[in-house]
């Protein structure tokens, strides 16, 4: 996302977002499953590891991805979105 223009980035975040509702109307009941939505302020150490991982994590998710329909495969969604923020206008919320 950081080569993209600004309106692309923002068309291609309101397409991931759909796609997530279509999925999440399809997701296995009774399964496992992960979701997080967090604005957070972590140390700039922590988020540079924590988003190595998880660039690793949709490496890894790619590779193994296999043709759909596979005998042994499970039909699996991600749609990991991590991103730097802007800081907020105003006072400190700490002071």
């Amino acid at each position: 996302m950081t080569s993209r223009d600004p309106a692309d980035s923002k068309l291609l975040t309101k397409a991931i977002a759909d796609e997530l509702v279509r999925r999440a109307a399809e997701r296995a009941p009774g399964r496992p499953a992960s979701l997080t939505d967090a604005e957070l302020w972590v140390d700039p150490e922590v988020w540079a590891r924590l988003l190595k991982r998880a660039m690793a994590l949709s490496h890894e998710l790619h590779d193994a991805a296999q043709p759909p329909r596979t005998p042994g495969t499970v039909r699996v969604s991600a749609s990991p979105a991590l991103f730097e923020l802007t800081s907020p206008a105003g006072p400190d919320p700490v002071s």
